[in-house]
């Protein structure tokens, strides 16, 4: 009875993890995490939605294979975040029937001298998108609409909450510097939380072997800041940050390390478990207001 029990359970999570990954039949295919996480949360188990992307991969290089294609033009509904950033989508949809929408032509609340690309990471900028898509899925599956709303809704005020709970924390508190080990991401983030990132290079490589000189400036910013925290991005191997965290160990100066999550992707671990967006966000606060509090 045990082993058919276990048996059933793996079956089942075999099959929601391929729903939810990359299937060409799926309703809704999307090509990034945080339009993926919304869709998820509104539709629950009505309709089926899938990550172009995969799982715990560096999104920005990302090209589709012929099954990603197959997969988009099955689905009654295809999200991309910009041409941008997805810049193979407009032959796609120059030469298909495809009912797409190009999220970063929706949105209105967003600052156009911020970094346009990572829009995603302005809190209010998702709220937004939350909006835009529940219309979206609402056009395609009309008959649960009350529940698309109330779902939309209710994450919609998940975020808000943590969005003012953080907003009302800064206002009464010393803000430092943010030294961030990565490409910076944060802009939007940043400016909507009037914050700054001091970043290594503004065209840092995460795998790129780090130059003497960014190493010395990057730790000389730490020590005259008298910094005790290094936020690093996600998904990203560590031995850089080693580096310079044992540099500076070595001169008797010591630093945590904390992540600052940009929500590009998420591990296979946080996948299976199904974190969302307002997680990370929530993490990043709580990493934020440790290194602004010490």
């Amino acid at each position: 009875m045990k082993k058919l029990l276990s048996f059933i359970f793996l079956l089942l999570t075999s099959i929601i993890l391929i729903s939810c990954k990359n299937n060409v039949n799926a309703n809704i295919v999307t090509t990034l995490y945080p339009q993926y996480d919304i869709a998820r949360e509104i539709v629950g188990d009505k309709l089926s939605v899938s990550l172009l992307t995969p799982v715990g991969s560096e999104v920005h290089g990302y090209t589709p294979t012929a099954k990603d294609i197959v997969g988009i033009k099955n689905a009654n509904l295809f999200l991309y975040t910009s041409n941008n950033m997805e810049r193979w989508v407009s032959d796609l949809i120059k030469t298909n029937d495809i009912n797409y929408v190009d999220l970063s032509e929706k949105l209105t609340n967003i600052d156009s001298n911020d970094d346009f690309i990572h829009y995603w990471t302005d809190p209010l900028a998702f709220l937004e998108l939350i909006i835009i898509i529940r219309d979206e899925i609402i056009e395609i599956d009309s008959e649960n609409k009350d529940l698309y709303t109330k779902n939309a809704l209710d994450y919609y005020n998940r975020i808000n909450e943590i969005h003012i709970e953080f907003s009302n924390y800064l206002i009464n508190e010393n803000i430092s510097d943010i030294f961030f080990f990565g490409h910076n991401a944060m802009e939007p983030f940043s400016t909507r939380y009037n914050l700054n990132i001091v970043s290594l290079s503004e065209n840092y490589q995460p795998d790129a072997q780090l130059t003497p000189k960014q190493i010395l400036n990057l730790k000389n910013n730490i020590k005259e800041a008298n910094a005790k925290y290094l936020f690093v991005e996600e998904l990203i191997s560590l031995s850089n940050v080693n580096v310079l965290k044992d540099e500076l160990a070595s001169e008797g100066y010591l630093i945590e390390i904390l992540e600052l999550h940009g929500y590009h992707n998420v591990s296979q671990n946080q996948f299976n478990e199904g974190v969302t967006y307002a997680d990370l966000f929530e993490n990043n606060t709580k990493n934020l207001k440790k290194a602004f509090t010490n």
